[in-house]
């Protein structure tokens, strides 16, 4: 006997048949999932007892979860989501027979995903690489958010940094502040033509103040005070136009 169920939503191309694979792998389930030219899914799965009915629900489930967990499902496709036609809290097994497909399913190693035209699943694949990248720029612009309000922060702290190696030539080891902000990879400070590159010339001046130090010698103290001054002037302006940025989105949300 075989249990068939038609999952329709928008499925193809988030990894479904692959997750419904590797959950029915280790149930112990054989089967089949192939995609349906409407954007659905169609799932087979050998029935061989009563108990097997549980745990192909189970396995659906669990699959449907996981593919919500990726968060390459908008809300709404998660809500249209059914199982042979009712929703995914309610659906029941379709029995079928069918001897052949049934012995040809018995006689697979595993459960199978089923790629049936080279040019769709093309398609599917590239839909989904899209997926894949929309929903990792949302979480980046997310975070990206979040570092806009917090660089201004640890703009100050580099400034402050900065200052106390002007009062204190050859008295800090490593400036700490200043090497982790330039190794945040989120942080991109936008640099105008004509205008010095305020990233460039902190990884520059941090590189050249470690060297020293690892030579055991001191950096000119005129050309100290002179680079962290244009620093900490190139810094002030960052600030500036970050909380002028932020005004003007505030304003602009009213």
């Amino acid at each position: 006997m075989i249990a068939k169920c038609i999952v329709t939503g928008n499925l193809q191309g988030v990894q479904f048949r692959e997750t419904i694979a590797r959950i029915a792998d280790k149930a112990g389930l054989k089967g089949k999932a192939k995609n349906l030219p409407d954007g659905g899914v169609e799932l087979l799965f050998i029935l061989n007892n009563e108990a097997d009915k549980n745990k192909i629900k189970q396995c659906i489930e669990l699959a449907l979860e996981k593919t919500e967990e990726t968060g390459l499902l908008e809300a709404d496709e998660i809500g249209s989501i059914r199982i042979n036609d009712v929703s995914t809290d309610s659906f029941v097994l379709k029995l079928i027979t069918d001897d052949e497909t049934e012995n040809r399913l018995k006689n697979e190693k595993r459960f199978i995903v089923e790629r049936e035209h080279e040019l769709k699943e093309t398609v599917w694949a590239l839909q989904g690489a899209g997926k894949v990248f929309l929903s990792a720029s949302r979480k980046v612009e997310a975070l990206l958010g979040y570092k806009e309000r917090e660089v201004v922060g640890r703009l100050m702290s580099v400034q402050k940094e900065l200052l106390y190696m002007q009062d204190h030539p050859g008295g800090l080891k490593e400036p700490v502040c200043l090497k982790q902000f330039i190794a945040d990879p989120l942080i991109d400070l936008e640099a105008k033509p004509g205008k010095p590159d305020l990233i460039r010339d902190m990884i520059e001046f941090y590189h050249e103040y470690v060297s020293s130090k690892e030579r055991e010698e001191k950096m000119d103290p005129q050309q100290l005070v002179k680079r962290i001054n244009n620093l900490h002037q190139g810094i002030k302006e960052q600030i500036e136009k970050i909380n002028n940025s932020k005004k003007q989105k505030d304003n602009g949300a009213k």
